[in-house]
C-alpha cells in the first residue's frame, strides 16, 4: 500500500479557515496489487516504514484516508495505520528497526484485546504471522484460493480432455510447491502456538481471539498444506499416472 497523493492538498478546518496540507490514501487490504479479503496481510512494520516517509515531510495536520476493503478481517493493521496517522512520533523506528517498533505496537494492541496475562505471547504470535514468507511477500487468502482453484481446475480439465496433466498445469504445480515450501513450517508452528494460547485467553475475549488469531493462523496453515498436497499430487500423477 503505497501512499498516493489526493488531488486537492487542502484541509477544511472550519467554515472559514483553510490550510495547505499533505493528504494520503492508504489501503490495509492490498499490497503491490495483491489483495486479501479474509485475513490480515499488511504488517505494522511495513505500515510504519511507509507512512514515516509521509510524516517526515508533511505539515502537522493532514488528511489520512484508509481503505479497509472489509473491516472484519483487518482490525490489527487498520489500528496500526490509524494510530500512526494520529501520532507519528510514537512510532519512530527503534534503532532503525521497524520490526522492534512493530513488536511494541503488537504488545500494546494485544494487551487491550486479550489482557496482561497473554499479551506478550499473543504479540509474538502476531509477529510470527506477519513473518510467514508468503504473507510477508503480500500473498494471502486470495492468493491461496486462486491458486487452489487454478491448480484443481487445470488438473481436472486436463485429465478430462487429455487423460493426463498438461505442461502448463505441471509447471504451475511445481511453482506453487516451491512458493509454499518455506511457509509450511512457519504456518504449522504458528497455528500450534495459537491453539495452545487459546486456553489462556479470558472468556470474554475468546470469540475475538478465535475469529482473529485462530482464523488467521488456520487459514494460512491449512491453505499452505492444501497447496502443497495438491501440487504434489499433480506432479506425482505426471511421474506415475498409474
Amino acid at each position: 500500500p503505497l501512499p498516493l497523493p489526493l488531488p486537492l492538498p487542502l484541509s477544511r478546518l472550519t467554515d472559514t479557515v483553510w490550510i495547505a496540507t499533505v493528504s494520503r490514501y492508504y489501503h490495509t487490504a492490498m499490497l503491490n496489487g495483491a489483495s486479501n479479503q479474509l485475513t490480515e496481510m499488511i504488517s505494522p512494520a511495513l505500515i510504519f516504514q511507509q507512512l514515516w516517509a509521509l510524516a517526515a515531510n508533511a505539515s502537522s495536520l493532514f488528511y489520512f484516508v484508509d481503505n479497509v476493503s472489509d473491516m472484519l478481517p483487518v482490525p490489527l493493521s487498520t489500528a496500526a495505520a490509524l494510530a500512526f496517522a494520529w501520532d507519528p512520533q510514537q512510532f519512530v523506528a527503534e534503532q532503525g528497526d521497524w520490526n522492534a517498533t512493530q513488536l511494541t505496537f503488537l504488545k500494546k494492541w494485544s494487551l487491550v484485546q486479550y489482557g496482561d496475562a497473554v499479551a506478550d505471547e499473543a504479540a509474538a504470535l502476531y509477529a510470527d504471522y506477519f513473518n510467514i514468507p508468503h504473507v510477508h511477500d503480500g500473498l494471502s487468502d486470495e492468493w491461496i484460493g486462486a491458486l487452489l482453484g487454478n491448480l484443481g481446475g487445470g488438473g481436472a480439465q486436463a485429465l478430462h480432455s487429455q487423460g493426463t496433466i498438461d505442461n502448463a498445469t505441471k509447471s504451475a504445480a511445481a511453482k506453487a510447491l516451491a512458493q509454499v515450501q518455506a511457509s509450511l513450517p512457519a504456518c504449522a508452528a504458528l497455528h500450534s502456538g495459537a491453539l495452545a494460547l487459546a486456553a489462556k485467553v479470558p472468556s470474554r475475549r475468546q470469540q475475538f481471539y478465535r475469529r482473529h488469531m485462530l482464523w488467521n493462523s488456520a487459514c494460512q496453515h491449512f491453505g499452505a498444506v492444501a497447496i502443497s498436497e495438491l501440487s504434489q499430487s499433480l506432479l506425482a500423477f505426471v511421474d506415475d499416472p498409474a
